[in-house]
């Protein structure tokens, strides 16, 4: 969803920030990014804080960034160029769809009712619906089945390594799409087999074509 659906990555970084910073904490941005890119946020408050708060307490602190964040992004919303041209195709071409996100529900709610593209995904599955966040394969698996496809019938579209590196795991092929890295960056990265700056050049055909050849 961040980074894929909108570009947001950049906003919930300048929220844990703050958040950081109002708990007496200086994070480098760089450093940060790498670190915590597809973590759940419970996930990223526990690597930064250890064992400073409670359970109760970091889910208090992250529903504090979260809305941090909404406000921050509410104005900038919008789909990522090309996307619903791209799910529209994907729709009629009868392509199963799910998102696999490290979002809580609140977000999830808030991109795809504010973007109205709720009903182009048969399965919607976040942060609440898994143990374990990206790097591992968790989410991936578990949105494969829920469409009731295998890993290698599925492509995932990713912005960041985390992701990657999950789908990677997940035997899945990988669409990188150049919000976080650059293209040429993505397309050496192991699993990537197309890089592209946003959707508008992508097409759902190539895809099944590409599945046809397995």
């Amino acid at each position: 969803m961040d980074g894929v659906i909108v570009d947001s990555m950049r906003t919930h970084e300048k929220a844990w920030l703050a958040l950081f910073a109002d708990l007496g904490l200086k994070i480098v941005l760089k450093e940060f990014h790498y670190q915590t890119a597809g973590m759940t946020g419970t996930e990223v408050l526990r690597h930064f804080l250890g064992n400073r708060f409670s359970d109760a307490e970091l889910a208090q602190l992250s529903a504090q960034k979260e809305f941090l964040y909404r406000v921050l992004f509410r104005k900038k919303l919008k789909a990522t160029k090309g996307l619903l041209a791209f799910l529209k195709a994907a729709e009629t071409l009868k392509i199963p769809m799910a998102l696999a996100t490290g979002g809580g529900k609140a977000n999830i709610d808030f991109i795809l009712d504010g973007l109205s593209i709720r009903t182009y995904f048969q399965s919607v599955l976040g942060a609440g619906d898994v143990k374990h966040g990206k790097p591992n394969p968790e989410i991936y698996l578990k949105s494969a089945d829920a469409l009731g496809l295998l890993p290698e019938q599925c492509f995932v579209f990713e912005d960041a390594l985390p992701g990657i590196e999950a789908a990677h795991r997940a035997g899945m092929r990988i669409i990188g799409i150049a919000t976080t890295h650059c293209v040429a960056f993505l397309r050496k990265v192991p699993g990537v087999i197309v890089a592209a700056k946003n959707f508008e050049r992508l097409s759902p055909k190539q895809f099944l074509s590409l599945r046809a050849e397995t």
